[in-house]
């Protein structure tokens, strides 16, 4: 309806489409069944979507491009089995520069078109020039190269290939497509295809994260324990529930359809939460004792904040080239929510107004990166970092992860806890003074009186919630002077009510990263 029949429609991988609208058919038709049967839809109503044969119907009338290997069914014919042939996976090169260049002379001297996308254009440009082939920098490629050519692109392309085809003449042509994953060695991993299996109500589109045994929280009810989907019959009609059990034995039974009004609870302790008792206040004085400690700290909150409205910060440079190089050396496949927590840390800090921003994800989900891209973007501006941790163990293992990352580039990287001997710590603490240390990682010994910065310009702040109550006074003073990124998978209450109603900026990240 919204295109013209002349219009080209591109399907990713037509056998996986044609699979995954068969069993959204079957949810819908099994929804459909069901609000039948409980009297909550008329028999024979109008269907309001197009089942998978009216849409075999339309795409059979329309101009069809599909890319995958077997069609709309998965079966091979001679054409794409041919077409498929002519496609082979470009060499490895893994950052050996004279095989680059000999490659690409080889390639031009057969007479092959070589196009070659790289965040590092420049520096690729330069290789070659030194090796006779002058080649201009380009940020698109509009049109097909001639034979015998050598293209650079700025750009970024998760992988390349080498095709080989015959031109209507009868000549055999080679295009040769290499892209970062050929040239220097990193690639993105391929997410392996699943199959999930869908029931006809699909509860798991609210439940994709919680199992039997959780903790859950209803909106009216309070924290109870999810025991899982049970059947009862109501009114002579039998229907899917969520079981939760509360206190003194009580059990709540949620619709299906109502699954919105529980979430997986989210505690700052490693214990268990108190469920609450049903048909009592319990759950309302929580809301209210909540309400009273966010009541009680608000003064103090809008006069440091206010503060910071008034304070010019560091406005920091865009990035540069080394800051792509560092995003192009990351090997996994970054997230959406993990893209956008990062570019809006980076807009943060090329404000001139002081940065304060809470990344919260769950474990695993990449928080540690965006800390990394940060803190990279203030060293190259000059700037110090320093990085609080609740626990040594955890300092050693971001101390690592910050020294893998940012190895190649020329910076200094120290760790402050009590597995560095007093010498040892005492030569951290003159290096943050005079200047030589461009990060710290350590733990509340950070906070000390002696530990001096000589130009501090960005704190980043790993769950802060588990640091106490002098900790928490000193890092609110250092807010009013530096930027702070706070990553966080249990927000407490206060800091996450201070994030929702603007009073800090909040990132999230809820998307694991593929195959986790």
């Amino acid at each position: 309806d919204y295109v013209g029949d002349d219009a080209l429609l591109i399907i990713d991988d037509g056998a996986e489409l044609m699979d995954t609208l068969r069993e959204l058919e079957n949810q819908a038709i099994g929804l459909r069944q069901e609000l039948e049967r409980s009297g909550e839809l008329p028999t024979g109503f109008a269907s309001s979507f197009f089942d998978v044969a009216e849409i075999r119907s339309q795409l059979a009338a329309r101009n069809v491009l599909i890319l995958g290997y077997g069609g709309l069914d998965g079966k091979t014919t001679n054409s794409n089995t041919e077409l498929a042939r002519s496609f082979a996976p470009g060499p490895r090169f893994g950052g050996k520069t004279k095989q680059i260049t000999s490659e690409v002379h080889k390639s031009l001297t057969a007479g092959h078109r070589t196009v070659l996308v790289t965040r590092q254009a420049a520096r690729l440009q330069e290789l070659l020039r030194e090796a006779d082939m002058l080649v201009h920098v380009q940020s698109d490629l509009p049109q097909p190269p001639p034979p015998r050519s050598n293209s650079l692109v700025q750009g970024v392309l998760g992988e390349g290939f080498t095709m080989r085809g015959l031109l209507e003449d009868g000549d055999v042509s080679t295009l040769h497509l290499w892209t970062d994953a050929e040239l220097f060695g990193w690639s993105k991993p391929q997410a392996r295809r699943k199959t999930a299996k869908r029931s006809s109500v699909a509860p798991e589109i609210f439940f994709a994260d919680v199992k039997a045994g959780d903790f859950v929280v209803h909106l009216e009810h309070g924290i109870g324990q999810y025991d899982g989907l049970v059947m009862l019959e109501v009114s002579g009609v039998e229907r899917e529930y969520l079981q939760v059990s509360y206190a003194k034995g009580d059990k709540l039974y949620v619709p299906v359809h109502q699954a919105d009004r529980l979430s997986r609870y989210v505690g700052a302790g490693e214990g268990a939460p108190g469920v609450t008792r049903l048909g009592t206040a319990d759950w309302q004085a929580v809301k209210e004792r909540t309400k009273r400690a966010i009541a009680d700290i608000a003064d103090d909150l809008l006069k440091l904040y206010a503060e910071r409205e008034l304070i010019t910060g560091h406005s920091y440079s865009p990035d540069g080239p080394w800051q792509d190089e560092l995003a192009a050396s990351f090997p996994y496949e970054e997230t959406l929510d993990q893209l956008e927590a990062i570019d809006a840390v980076k807009l943060d800090m090329e404000s001139d107004r002081p940065m304060d921003r809470l990344i919260c994800g769950d474990v695993g989900y990449g928080k540690t990166e965006v800390a990394v891209r940060a803190a990279f973007k203030a060293m190259t501006d000059g700037k110090q970092v320093a990085m609080l941790v609740p626990t040594t163990v955890l300092a050693q293992q971001h101390y690592r992860t910050f020294n893998r990352r940012l190895s190649r580039f020329p910076i200094r990287i120290e760790s402050l806890s009590r597995f560095r001997t007093p010498a040892q710590q005492e030569k951290v603490i003159k290096g943050l003074a005079d200047g030589t240390v461009d990060m710290v990682i350590g733990t509340h010994r950070l906070l000390s009186n002696d530990v001096e910065f000589k130009d501090l310009g960005l704190m980043i702040i790993d769950e802060e919630q588990r640091f106490g109550v002098a900790q928490k006074e000193k890092l609110k003073q250092l807010r009013t002077l530096v930027d702070v990124l706070t990553l966080s998978a249990t927000p407490i209450p206060r800091t996450l009510h201070m994030s929702l109603s603007g009073v800090r900026d909040m990132s999230t990240i809820n998307t694991p990263p593929k195959e986790r």
